[in-house]
């Protein structure tokens, strides 16, 4: 009998297990406003100024998007079923509006290497043999993005020697500014996509290469531009547009093969997202801090089933027990 009770309570203990580990496993969450919330208090917080010529038609006010594919959180790579954001990745944070764009930040893992800011528009694909769109050209040409913003895991590594010759440990709390005369062609479809450099960041939309306002107000040197260098706003910038001749995908073109989180250049294409609503999955219910968890559908079957599974358990055990 004593061997009966204590099997029985050792199922239970097990299916409860299984629950906690699927529990804390879920990955990033999502506020009530729809926006990135990290997983892990272990994270550096990243700025990015968009400019205003980011915005069309297609965007949203107050909305970027950022996107990773290895580290925690990750996003979803395209044409794989994992968890996670589907292209053009999270929400970020809204800081505030200022007068030539808005900056964004993220509290991003401190084990993500490379990201690439966005103005959470997915253009779709374009076929080049057949000529068609997968949404239309004009939603095609809207979405905007950065190359890839690398090094994040190695600042010391990847800081520009020229701005920063004493180097930097990390881009925590710095921002990153578009540099238009820094522009990079996908050498595969011919993808423009913006470049910029890691600035200190004071606040109020303000930034530069000294650590603190005071030094740059002292060396003159405090920029508000939405780029870098800044120019006249009195005349038209000369904005970076993808191809008119041959129109191509707005997604990364970098990810990860298979289920090796090192980095390998791979080209794809655009995710299926093209909303905020829709750029996690399964996000409908809330927690207690007024977050939502993404997948959590399956999170939810998880523990059904695993209820289910208790219950079915104690039933048998009871039978068998007590006839």
């Amino acid at each position: 009998m004593k061997k009966k009770i204590f099997s029985l309570i050792l199922a239970v203990v097990l299916v409860a297990s299984m629950m906690t580990v699927a529990m804390v496993s879920v990955s990033a969450s999502i506020d009530e406003n729809g926006r990135y919330v990290p997983s892990t208090e272990d994270t550096y917080r990243y700025y990015f100024y968009m400019p205003n010529s980011w915005k069309n038609s297609y965007t949203q006010d107050t909305i970027a998007g950022v996107y990773w594919w290895a580290g925690t959180d990750k996003c979803n790579e395209f044409g794989t079923d994992d968890d996670g954001a589907a292209w053009p990745g999270y929400v970020a944070q809204h800081e505030a509006d200022y007068k030539y764009g808005s900056v964004y930040y993220i509290d991003c893992p401190d084990d993500v290497a490379t990201i690439i800011w966005n103005n959470y528009v997915n253009g779709g694909t374009f076929d080049k043999e057949t000529g068609e769109y997968q949404f239309s050209k004009e939603q095609y040409t809207s979405a905007l993005q950065t190359a890839d913003v690398n090094g994040l895991d190695d600042a010391e590594l990847y800081a520009n020697e020229e701005l920063y010759p004493d180097g930097l440990e990390d881009f925590g709390d710095m921002i990153y500014v578009l540099d238009y005369s820094k522009t990079q062609e996908n050498a595969l479809n011919g993808k423009i996509t913006c470049v910029g450099e890691w600035y200190y960041y004071y606040g109020a939309g303000k930034y530069g290469i000294q650590p603190t306002l005071e030094e740059a107000e002292a060396a003159g040197a405090v920029f508000d531009s939405e780029y870098y260098p800044a120019i006249d706003h009195d005349s038209t910038p000369e904005l970076p547009q993808p191809s008119a001749t041959e129109p191509t995908t707005v997604a990364p073109t970098t990810t990860v093969d298979g289920n090796n989180d090192t980095d390998a250049t791979k080209p794809t294409v655009g995710g299926p997202s093209n909303d905020a609503s829709s750029s996690t999955k399964d996000s409908a219910n809330k927690n207690d801090n007024g977050t939502v968890q993404t997948g959590d559908a399956s999170m939810a079957f998880i523990v059904l089933f695993s209820v289910v599974a208790a219950a079915g358990v104690a039933i048998f055990a009871r039978k068998k027990i007590f006839g």
